[in-house]
């Protein structure tokens, strides 16, 4: 930094009355023998330049770092980033800075920006900003990534339940997530290639999105963000605290909510942004109009949502989406238009109309929450009946099912959207306590008495528009018109025929648990990424169905295939003694009859295994399940058995 052979610091040449001259200083420094002071009897900003120019020649875009230690007695210090392209004639293509109010201490300086390609110099400025004396020292400049390579490396983990654990742009950064039991994001780690606990960057999230702290690890400065007067894609005003200072940011919003601008308290424009249509972002600037190199004062930008600007993608909460690939990274779980053709690339963003459309969270609101309060799993079953009642109340309203065709200006939509929330969530409420009380036929109890609250319930905010019935499972009875629908009947749709088929599920699980029933539970193998599932007595641990081959040699395979089939066994031993469990009950009978077919049928590995012996063990119970692997089939009847079930919401199939 030419402290201590002091020197390297200069005007530059230029002669404004904005340099000042470079002084040297043994008096305070924070390291070696010198530091860099800017005395300033003016109340205007003094300035000076490094005498050096840092030749760049990335082919690609990349990340540097540019630091320093401040001392100041009274000013505020800043240190500024400077960045030329090759054939800049004025005084800079882009600038970033940072800056602190912090007085008579040392204060360590520090932030990392994305250089574009065509950015062929660098240099550093340093400012004192009137009315005393200000000392830099270690003052640094480095490269903290890799240029990208021609063709785009994106390495993306997910968990169990599609969320994303880590991003990994080779060459760039990396940068993980973790999660609470509840499966909402709670810690983003950021800012270079190291594991998680050694990235310059940490980020924590409060449960209710009101609160976003960031650290940097290697100095333990945090800055809190909080939300006033709504969440991220909401509220009008932020509260930034940098620990030592803080002040107010108004956000100003687009019609989509996006973040387009951001003022301070006496009403000036701090930071200006500009995105395309898919949220790329193409240009930011400051309250001077300088290009700025991304978003600074906050990473909040189109429709709301939270750039991570390392890696150039934008985090919609469900699920990761890349502005210029204009593509989600992971499947939508939900087809909300079956009749748009859109609908059905379920990796496409907005069904391709971003200037209409906007994805805010890529999950049904009330399930969301559900999820994010603690303890927030006995409140599943309302959150999803609230779910899909609210979508009723508004499909309803508007004629369609497509909920980017509703009129939302219209109070009719937002009354039924409101009274379809109550309404769902009284009945998914209801049904999910019937259904878990122990009384013979639960389910089918369920079922009736939910679908029957429903469609009371529909039938008064409409104005009588829907008939009241009830559904039984298997049939159901429409007392408005005076007719019975039942599962086959000549004349259903597909859509009706699943919601009947779904229903005779759980009028199976009932007659299951009349009939020689055991309190059991899905026995998940954790050691390793193979696994095994197998189902067992809750008790006793005594094994009612463990699929697997009947000796202990591994076979030759091809493509997970056993070149030569064996013989196969129902009472596969069980090796881990700490395994993942779901509580379940079954009837022995039905179980049997499954492992009469493991006693005929040979081990194959990838087509007959473990995974979907006991699979089918649980559909003959009446819990639908994925049965794919194990770790699937546990998620899934996990699921079925917090209320997440579609047999008890099948009725809105029939109504």
């Amino acid at each position: 930094d030419g402290m201590e052979e002091q020197k390297g610091w200069s005007d530059l040449g230029l002669g404004w009355d904005i340099f000042g001259k470079p002084t040297y200083d043994d008096s305070k420094v924070k390291s070696g023998k010198y530091s860099l002071k800017i005395h300033n009897p003016t109340d205007s900003e003094l300035t000076l330049h490094s005498d050096h120019w840092i030749p760049i020649d990335n082919p690609h875009g990349a990340s540097y770092t540019f630091s320093g230690w401040v001392y100041s007695d009274g000013p505020s210090s800043q240190i500024f980033l400077f960045m030329n392209s090759e054939t800049e004639t004025g005084y800079y293509t882009l600038v970033a800075d940072k800056y602190t109010e912090v007085t008579h201490q040392w204060v360590y300086l520090e932030r990392t920006v994305y250089v574009p390609a065509h950015i062929k110099k660098l240099n550093i400025r340093v400012d004192n900003n009137g009315g005393g004396n200000v000392w830099f020292d270690d003052i640094r400049i480095r490269k903290t990534s890799n240029p990208k390579t021609d063709l785009r490396q994106l390495d993306v983990s997910y968990d169990l339940f599609k969320k994303p654990i880590s991003i990994t742009e080779t060459g760039v950064e990396k940068v993980a997530f973790s999660y609470t039991s509840d499966h909402f994001r709670n810690v983003l780690y950021y800012g270079g290639l190291e594991n998680p606990e050694q990235q310059p960057f940490r980020k924590d999230y409060a449960a209710d999105g009101a609160v976003e702290i960031t650290t940097n690890q290697q100095t333990g400065q945090s800055t809190f963000v909080f939300f006033v007067g709504g969440d991220a894609y909401t509220a009008p005003v932020v509260f930034k605290d940098y620990g030592t200072t803080s002040e107010y940011l108004y956000l100003h919003r687009d019609y989509q909510g996006t973040i387009v601008a951001i003022s301070d308290q006496s009403g000036n424009f701090v930071e200006k942004r500009l995105f395309d249509p898919w949220g790329k972002l193409i240009k930011v600037q400051d309250e001077q109009n300088h290009n700025l190199a991304g978003l600074t004062l906050l990473d909040r930008g189109y429709t709301g949502h939270e750039h991570i600007q390392g890696i150039g993608i934008i985090n919609m909460n469900g699920r990761i989406y890349d502005p210029k690939l204009h593509r989600f990274l992971s499947p939508d779980n939900y087809v909300q238009d079956p009749y748009n053709t859109q609908n059905y690339n379920r990796y496409g963003y907005c069904w391709n109309n971003p200037l209409k459309y906007t994805d805010p969270s890529g999950e049904f609101i009330f399930t969301a929450l559900a999820c994010i309060i603690p303890g927030g799993q006995v409140f599943l079953p309302w959150a999803i009946g609230a779910d899909i009642g609210m979508w009723s109340g508004g499909s309803i309203a508007n004629g369609t099912t497509n909920p980017f065709k509703w009129n939302y200006s219209s109070g009719k939509t937002w009354s039924y959207m409101t009274a379809g929330a109550v309404v769902g969530g009284l009945s998914g409420g209801t049904g999910s306590a019937i259904a878990g009380s122990g009384i013979p036929m639960a389910n089918t109890a369920a079922i009736a008495s939910a679908s029957l609250i429903n469609s009371l319930g529909t039938h008064i905010y409409t104005g009588g528009q829907s008939p009241v019935s009830i559904s039984f499972g298997v049939a159901s009875y429409d007392f408005t018109n005076g007719t019975l629908g039942y599962l086959g009947k000549k004349g259903n749709s597909f859509i009706e025929n699943l919601g009947y088929g779904f229903g005779a599920l759980a009028n199976l699980a009932d007659i299951n648990q009349i009939i020689n029933s055991t309190h059991s539970e899905l026995y998940t193998d954790d050691t390793d990424f193979i696994s095994h599932s197998a189902i067992r007595d809750k008790n006793t641990k005594d094994i009612l169905m463990s699929y697997g081959p009947n000796d202990t040699k591994v076979p030759r395979t091809r493509l997970g295939f056993a070149l030569k089939l064996r013989k196969s066994t129902s009472d596969y031993i069980l090796h881990d003694n700490t395994p993942l469990t779901v509580d379940i009950t079954v009837n022995k009978y039905s179980v049997n009859l499954v492992r009469w077919l493991g006693k005929i049928l040979p081990y194959q590995g990838a087509t007959i295994n473990c995974v979907n012996m006991s699979s089918l063990s649980l559909w003959l119970n009446g819990i639908p399940n994925i049965g794919i692997h194990p770790y699937l089939l546990h998620a899934t009847t996990w699921a079925y058995s917090v209320g997440i079930r579609p047999d008890l919401f099948t009725y809105y199939f029939n109504q």
